[in-house]
């Protein structure tokens, strides 16, 4: 049997005759642009440090000159980072314990953010400060063609699915104007709250639980309506602010019902190989996920959306889907291989860092050369610090990382398989701890699956780079378990199956 690519699906048809290469199990990998699957390990922190305060939201912005800031938003403070080993409390004052997120924008050179609790607050420079204009308090904030926009605003009365737009050019004017072009309405037509804004081209997309509506700029001062707002979904939408990724001109989020992009005209599910593998192993396992703290970030060297969520009993990231947009291809990340600390200890991030590349490199240009990924992720190591980490593919770590692949029944139902070896291809590996491998083989192909079926095991072979392992079954399904930096593009199997019938 010749090389097979490798396809994480278990949602799907997974038996080798139906789908060579699918993989029922795909942990600890990221597909990439090239159609690999490379081991994920997280690099030395390019900042950190020492805090016992787990941030709950974190982003780089860019000033007009180019310059960079590096945010870390804690449930009661603000803090930036001066270099990658100091950081600064640029607090205006201790903020709302009722705090459970932050969300913000960028116009010019002001930093404005929000956290529904406490009036926005602004810096172009230094600590925080409340935002000129008495903007009302709001959840979600965005800019774009000229105006802030605040959405789940309370002024007083609270408007959950109220929305609040600042005067033209002009943040510290809010009181409602045709002159000024300052505005605020409602978005009726569907119940809930505004949970996200995000802006997209020339427009603002507002998003409830499970409706997506998209505000569009009119300027008719003379009937009042600056910004006119179209129903696209009312049946799916985001319920976390910070929970909407921006790629290639579209939004990816994670609804209760599966995966989705959005391209500003119309809603489309992605992920039909692998929702169910979600909501029903991972979150199964885990007591649910908590949709309102899911978090989504772009790696744009190679073209993955991650969606990085948490359990309801949990307080951290312990789960991240990977889809290469470029490829369509998924895998997954789960437990302790999220985030390593540079002491060699696992630990859990809190919150990724929403950034572009272009971002990373104006806070640290020592990153230039090394064309670092944007998935960047923060929380605490196990020094004391808070550290922010970005993965690398399939390179050696300092903490071995689990990766685990399965594939799914090989075999007709009618002759056996006999099967005395398994070569992975390799576009590297990186040598270390030998890598291990089961074997399940049954007369039931859900046997193997499951993993309630017969095993054998395989030993890596050092020369070959292959497993050996002597074992036969109507169906077989190898389970490969490595430690050590590698990127795989497909299995061979020794020698072909359906030699003869028994």
């Amino acid at each position: 049997m010749a090389f097979v690519p490798l396809i994480f699906q278990p949602d799907l048809d997974c038996n080798w005759e139906a789908a060579p290469g699918a993989l029922v199990d795909c942990r600890g990998f990221v597909p990439t642009r090239r159609g690999g699957l490379a081991s994920w390990q997280m690099e030395t922190p390019i900042a950190s440090y020492t805090s016992s305060t787990e941030p709950v939201a974190s982003g780089i912005v860019r000033k007009a000159d180019g310059t960079a800031r590096f945010f870390i938003f804690n449930k009661q403070s603000i803090y930036e980072y001066d270099s990658t080993t100091t950081a600064t409390n640029r607090s205006a004052a201790t903020y709302s314990a009722s705090t459970t997120d932050w969300c913000w924008t960028q116009f010019g050179d002001t930093t404005i953010a929000v956290n529904l609790y406490d009036n926005p607050q602004s810096s172009s420079a230094g600590a925080f400060a409340a935002l000129g204009g008495s903007p009302p308090k709001a959840q979600c904030v965005a800019s774009n063609l000229g105006f802030v926009m605040l959405g789940n605003y309370n002024d007083g009365t609270a408007y959950p699915d109220g929305w609040a737009c600042s005067a033209l050019e002009n943040i510290t004017s809010w009181t409602a104007s045709s002159a000024t072009q300052a505005a605020r309405g409602r978005l009726y037509d569907t119940p809930g709250p505004i949970r996200a804004l995000a802006a997209l081209r020339d427009s603002v997309v507002a998003y409830k639980d499970d409706s997506i509506y998209v505000g569009e700029y009119v300027g008719d001062t003379s009937n009042g309506i600056i910004w006119a707002w179209r129903l696209i979904s009312d049946k799916v939408g985001c319920s976390s602010p910070n929970g909407i990724g921006v790629f290639n001109d579209m939004h990816y989020f994670l609804h209760r019902s599966g995966f989705y992009v959005f391209d500003g005209t119309a809603v489309r599910r992605i992920g039909r190989e692998c929702t169910n593998h979600l909501f029903d192993t991972i979150a199964g396992a885990t007591g649910g996920i908590t949709f309102s703290k899911t978090q989504v970030s772009v790696d744009q060297t190679q073209n993955i959306v991650m969606f990085a969520m948490r359990a309801a009993s949990e307080t951290k990231i312990t789960t991240v889907y990977c889809y290469n947009v470029e490829t369509n291809r998924w895998s997954y990340i789960f437990g302790a291989t999220i985030f390593t600390a540079a002491a060699g200890s696992s630990d859990y991030p809190t919150a990724i860092v929403r950034c572009t590349q272009s971002d990373l490199i104006a806070f640290d240009a020592n990153l230039s050369d090394d064309n670092p990924p944007t998935a960047v992720m923060i929380g605490p190591d196990s020094t004391g610090k808070i550290a922010a980490m970005y993965p690398s593919y399939g390179t050696p770590a300092t903490d071995p990382t689990i990766m685990a692949l399965q594939t799914g029944p090989i075999g007709d139902g009618d002759t056996h398989v006999d099967l005395t070896g398994v070569k992975p291809r390799l576009y590297r590996y990186i040598a270390g701890t030998a890598p291990t491998m089961t074997v399940y083989g049954d007369k039931d192909e859900s046997n193997v699956i499951d993993g309630t079926a017969s095993t054998a095991s395989g030993t890596w072979n050092t020369t070959e780079l292959r497993f050996d392992v002597k074992t036969s079954a109507r169906y077989i399904a190898p389970r490969m378990v490595f430690t050590n930096g590698l990127e795989v593009a497909g299995l061979q199997l020794f020698p072909a199956y359906g030699k003869a019938k028994r």
